[in-house]
């Protein structure tokens, strides 16, 4: 697909990998940008711009070591007793 060319909303869906809402949100908040040639109320173009970055999350080693070594919470089973 050629980059000067306009994306269907499901287009844009496949392409960046995002849900048909996040599409609208980006749309509604500047990040991407919206044609429309037939006026009001016709099919939505969006023309297509580079993936916007991932904010990389990295999961605490300390909270996962803590729920390992603590004790369950509520009490002992009966058959433990």
């Amino acid at each position: 697909m050629d980059d000067t060319t306009l994306l269907t909303v499901a287009e844009y869906r496949s392409r960046y990998k995002c849900s048909k809402a996040t599409v609208h949100r980006r749309l509604n908040a500047g990040k991407a940008v919206r044609v429309q040639p037939g006026g009001p109320h016709t099919k939505l173009l969006i023309l297509p711009h580079e993936p916007l970055p991932v904010a990389k999350v990295e999961a605490p080693t300390t909270c996962v070591e803590q729920t390992t070594k603590s004790r369950p919470r509520g009490p002992q089973p009966r058959w433990l007793k």
